[in-house]
């Protein structure tokens, strides 16, 4: 599924087991500029696997990005993700704030550290 054709922000929602998984995902998609930031929080999930009914600690990684970014985001978690099946969804966002907008856009063009953009400016 690509995510070029509609919006042009997407959230990439994902749950992973353990705040060090959260964290080797995120840094990797940082540091390669796929997105301008994620939220991580606990959670405890409900699900069907393998025929069993389960319940499990898990977080949710919550990812602002650039839609057209969402397939080398969904490799990149597939190839670090510890599961066999990992939730890995796209949300696009058709509406926001236009100066939080534009800095999703700058971060993840690789531009960084934009006018007003300083350590602890509350952008998440």
């Amino acid at each position: 599924m690509t995510g070029g054709e509609g919006s042009r922000f997407c959230m990439v929602y994902v749950t992973v087991p353990s705040e060090d998984h959260a964290r080797i995902i995120v840094k990797a998609l940082l540091d390669k500029r796929l997105v301008a930031c994620a939220n991580v929080i606990p959670m405890r999930s409900f699900y069907n696997w393998e025929g069993q009914e389960r319940e499990d600690d898990e977080l949710v990684l919550i990812m602002k990005t650039r839609s057209e970014l969402y397939e080398r985001i969904e490799a990149e978690v597939r190839g670090l993700h510890p599961y066999k099946v990992p939730c890995i969804l796209m949300y696009e966002v058709d509406h926001g704030f236009a100066p939080y907008m534009d800095w999703i856009d700058e971060e993840t063009r690789g531009k960084g550290a934009t006018k007003g953009n300083t350590k602890g400016g509350g952008k998440n």
